[in-house]
């Protein structure tokens, strides 16, 4: 994420930590998402 934040030109840690939290939101959905369409 360090890397990405860099590329960005981002330095406020509140959009660091905003945009941290809604990455990991996405990869808990798409997760959830695989895990609830291998029960069908």
């Amino acid at each position: 994420m360090e890397n990405y934040f860099y590329a960005k030109g981002i330095v406020d840690d509140a959009v660091k930590v905003n945009t941290a939290s809604m990455f990991l939101i996405d990869i808990a959905l798409l997760w959830w998402r695989g895990r609830t369409t291998d029960k069908r």
